[in-house]
């Protein structure tokens, strides 16, 4: 796994007050990329 996969997964779990993956589901998943995507409009 290289550098930016493990970034985007650090970045996932703080996103969700450090839940594991596990206990999430596509709700979170979806909310996640919804932040990703408004984050790139903003910069």
């Amino acid at each position: 796994m290289g550098l930016f996969e493990r970034l985007r997964i650090k970045a996932y779990i703080r996103f969700h007050q450090r839940q594991h993956p596990n206990a999430m589901g596509s709700a979170e998943v979806m909310g996640f990329l919804d932040h990703l995507a408004s984050d790139q409009h903003e910069s």
